[in-house]
């Protein structure tokens, strides 16, 4: 089942290493001046039970991504829309790929998915979570020490004063002036 909902000000933090697309620019990059590159991705959660934010993620909320920085930290690469939610119970490790297919025909092959060294070893029957998104705006910036994210990868923004949030130079382009 595809979740689509209103526009939401939730904003999350994502720990990931999911597939990104560079989308073609409108007129391209050799012939616009003000071209910047948007990327889309497909991200997924594969968990025995359903962790936040199963039960709260929707198309509207914002997402910070990070990365490995490459030096044993992480970087807040870039701020993103989730574009489409998908949250349902799989049986199998194809059946949770055909959920995915569903949603995104041309995401990955069984084989593919099957073998994807994220859903290696992942449980046969769980709780998939997976999205899409696109970024509004590229970022870079190491993620600070004290921004900590849950064992399954995410971290919500809502407790964490603005004025921090501002300093990180991380402040959701929608609480923005």
């Amino acid at each position: 089942m595809t979740t689509r909902q209103p526009v939401s000000s939730r904003q999350l933090v994502d720990r990931r290493r999911g597939l990104h697309a560079q989308s073609p620019p409108l007129g391209g990059r050799d012939h616009d001046p003000t071209y910047v590159p948007v990327f889309c991705g497909v991200e997924w959660n594969l968990w025995k039970t359903r962790q936040l934010p199963f039960n709260d993620l929707a198309v509207g909320d914002a997402l910070f991504l990070t990365c490995p920085d490459g030096r044993g930290g992480s970087e807040i690469w870039a701020e993103g829309v989730v574009t489409d939610v998908t949250k349902e119970r799989y049986d199998t490790m194809e059946h949770a790929w055909q959920l995915m297919v569903q949603a995104w025909p041309k995401l990955l092959s069984k084989k593919a998915w099957i073998q994807h060294r994220y859903n290696v070893g992942k449980p046969d029957t769980g709780w998939l979570l997976a999205w899409s998104y696109d970024t509004v705006r590229p970022i870079g910036v190491p993620r600070p020490p004290d921004l900590k994210f849950q064992p399954n990868g995410w971290r919500r923004l809502d407790d964490i004063p603005e004025s921090k949030l501002r300093a990180w130079d991380i402040l959701p382009m929608s609480k923005k002036p």
